[in-house]
């Protein structure tokens, strides 16, 4: 086997995807304006699916707003950020969601770095069947919101609200 460095044990690559080709084809979201307001001093960038299902307002919900979703978003990756142990690579990130005019559910998302591709992060939130969105951070520096490389956030179960 050769071991060169530019060499794959897999061959050649067959078809790449850039990121930037990811947002403009609608399949990732920028939220990179709103997470540096919220203290993430890296890109970050949600799939379509974890936007749609948390950041979109459904049709006929009152009360809420895009902009509040987003930051709440955010927000709560931050501190899951803060949170971490240095060199973990994946995150648990929870937050509330209300997706009807009745009650809030507790929605749980994995953010998971994306060292290789370094200053981008992206969050995904997967269902048990496991399609859904994404959340990424950089690993290194997490805990002083500062990081070289992207994250995604993975498996997200929805559990219903429990009272506090």
């Amino acid at each position: 086997m050769n071991t060169e460095q530019n060499d794959s044990p897999f061959g050649p690559v067959i078809y790449s995807y850039t990121r930037k080709q990811a947002v403009a084809d609608g399949v990732q979201v920028d939220v990179t304006k709103t997470a540096k307001e919220a203290g993430i001093s890296f890109p970050v960038f949600l799939t379509r699916t974890v936007f749609d299902a948390y950041v979109a307002v459904p049709e006929g919900v009152t009360g809420q707003d895009e902009a509040g979703r987003l930051w709440d978003v955010c927000w709560m990756l931050r501190f899951a950020i803060l949170r971490s142990r240095s060199g973990q690579d994946r995150v648990p990130v929870a937050l509330y969601v209300r997706n009807d005019n009745h009650r809030a559910k507790l929605v749980k998302l994995i953010a998971q770095s994306q060292v290789a591709k370094p200053a981008a992060a992206r969050v995904q939130s997967q269902t048990g069947e496991g399609g859904g969105p994404l959340l990424p951070w950089p690993r290194h520096h997490a805990r002083h919101g500062r990081g070289a490389g992207p994250s995604t956030v993975g498996k997200s179960l929805r559990t219903p609200a429990r009272g506090i």
